[in-house]
């Protein structure tokens, strides 16, 4: 098998470690080539904790997507993963932002342009975007699809349910897997495997919690705001949680803020108070693995977990590219000899299976 180091786009941390590991299980190794996020704490966290994803190939920066030059230099990329801003697309972030279109984001509603700048840039044989399911309705994504077509790939897009793939959140999200025409037809969501046994339920995986630590709060302000919320038609209710449930809404990046929409757990004995999951139970609840949340702060956890995916879910889709690679393989061969100089091809060799070092490229937390 064949592949040139993929490259990512602004790392969403668990989005691009689900994907690795899942092509690493059907025989295809990656690595980050080139990633770009602007927190330096989420990205010294991602150095730290995923080992196995950077190199001393890889090139991490530091900034805003949008202050990155790509230059005649910008390497080409095997597989581009972004993860585009869901703030303008989303029902809650529509609502607080009083915002007609997802594209009025001050600060998200553009960035699908610097996604398709990247794209004709680092000219991947693979694109991956995930999203909010509303996402596949606005004029972005009918954007992204009429460039994509234009350059010549054929897009596999779908709405996937992290609980359908064994987490306890019920997190959708659109996944689209754009693969260059030529390459092979065999790719299908249609594939995707469930390698997750779901715990029975959300008791399964909380912390020892005293009954008397500080976390149990009464949170009387938030059951006035969920009255006004419906006496103005909003909607949006409260998520109070015995811990028997099979499952949950979703904790999104601001989590620690405590906020009214997102999950609560009930004290078991005092009704009137109720607690915010921790770090670690969050990273459980999505199936993200633990190491990846170790040695950044409570809020910071949340924010790394609540602004990523539900990880199991995208490990499959991961394990589908990876198996469509492998089938593809004679294919791929042909591509890079078209695309790519001799020595910017790397090829390693193994007994069973035959690994590709590819490389990704990571955009947008």
């Amino acid at each position: 098998m064949i592949g040139q180091q993929p490259l990512e786009i602004a790392i969403n941390d668990v989005l691009d470690r689900a994907i690795h590991s899942g092509m690493l299980r059907s025989g295809v190794g990656s690595f980050v080539q080139v990633g770009v996020e602007l927190e330096s704490e989420y990205l010294d966290a991602s150095l730290r904790n995923n080992p196995q994803m950077w190199t001393s190939e890889s090139i991490a920066i530091c900034s805003d997507i949008r202050d990155v030059h790509l230059g005649d230099a910008t390497p080409h990329a095997s597989i581009l993963i972004g993860g585009i801003p869901c703030t303008g697309a989303s029902r809650s972030g529509r609502s607080k932002n009083s915002l007609e279109f997802a594209e009025d984001h001050d600060e998200a509603g553009a960035l699908y342009i610097d996604y398709l700048n990247w794209l004709r840039a680092t000219n991947p044989a693979i694109a991956i975007i995930e999203n909010v399911g509303e996402y596949a309705k606005t004029a972005s994504m009918s954007a992204i699809r009429s460039v994509f077509k234009h350059l010549g790939y054929d897009v596999h897009e779908t709405v996937l349910d992290g609980w359908d793939f064994g987490s306890l959140e019920r997190r959708k999200r659109m996944v689209v897997v754009a693969i260059t025409q030529g390459l092979g037809d065999t790719f299908s969501f249609d594939n995707l495997k469930v390698n997750k046994v779901r715990e029975s339920c959300i008791n399964d995986i909380l912390d020892p919690v005293a009954l008397d630590d500080e976390s149990w709060k009464c949170y009387d302000y938030l059951a006035v705001k969920e009255e006004r919320d419906k006496a103005a038609g909003k909607g949006f209710g409260r998520q109070l949680l015995t811990g028997s449930e099979d499952g949950c809404g979703v904790l999104g990046k601001g989590y620690k803020k405590g906020r009214s929409t997102e999950p609560f757990l009930i004290h078991p004995i005092d009704p009137t108070l109720s607690r915010l999951f921790t770090k670690a139970e969050h990273g459980r609840i999505k199936g993200i693995p633990q190491v990846m949340l170790e040695g950044v702060s409570e809020t910071t956890g949340h924010e790394i977990a609540g602004q990523s995916v539900c990880y199991h879910q995208f490990d499959s889709v991961g394990e589908e590219i990876g198996s469509f690679l492998m089938r593809s393989r004679n294919n791929i061969l042909k591509f890079q000899k078209r695309r790519a100089a001799p020595e910017q091809v790397i090829i390693v060799a193994a007994p069973e299976p035959i690994v590709a070092q590819t490389g990704t490229m990571s955009l947008f937390n």
